[in-house]
């Protein structure tokens, strides 16, 4: 009896594991959009989505280990949560951003689906912003100096 509830028990465990693995790991569209970056871009996205940036030959603007001081964490809030389109190129060309990458989860996360912060500085600034990839799940936007 022992024995069958210590198998059951890793059995269990086992599978919730491959669950959560599988619902945090990209989509296949994921990579897709990320392919439409060029190499060696710097890439603003959520920083959770630093690690499958960087393993494709781009590079993140913000990740979990960049936040050395107050000023950059409220820099990449600022990105995300501002609706005005002049501080946010004036951040983007601080920190040399060439593409926003923003997939489902960040989209839900952070505006709740709304068309809120970043996602209406992408929409309504069209000379600085190009629709690269529009997809389902991922949206890949080049950000353009004038």
């Amino acid at each position: 009896l022992t024995l069958l509830l210590l198998i059951c028990g890793l059995l269990v465990s086992g599978v919730s594991y491959v669950k959560n693995i599988s619902e945090d790991s990209p989509s296949n569209e994921f990579f897709i959009a990320l392919e439409k970056i060029p190499d060696n871009s710097i890439v603003f996205s959520s920083i959770d989505n630093g690690y499958w940036i960087d393993y494709t030959n781009k590079k993140t603007a913000f990740d979990a280990f960049s936040f050395e001081s107050d000023v950059k964490l409220n820099d990449y809030n600022d990105i995300l949560m501002l609706r005005d389109a002049e501080i946010s190129r004036f951040l983007l060309d601080k920190y040399n951003i060439t593409h926003i990458l923003i997939d489902t989860k960040v989209r839900k996360n952070i505006w709740g689906n709304q068309m809120d912060g970043l996602l209406w500085v992408l929409n309504y600034d069209i000379e600085h912003f190009n629709n690269v990839y529009d997809g389902d799940e991922v949206d890949v936007w080049r950000y353009t100096k004038i």
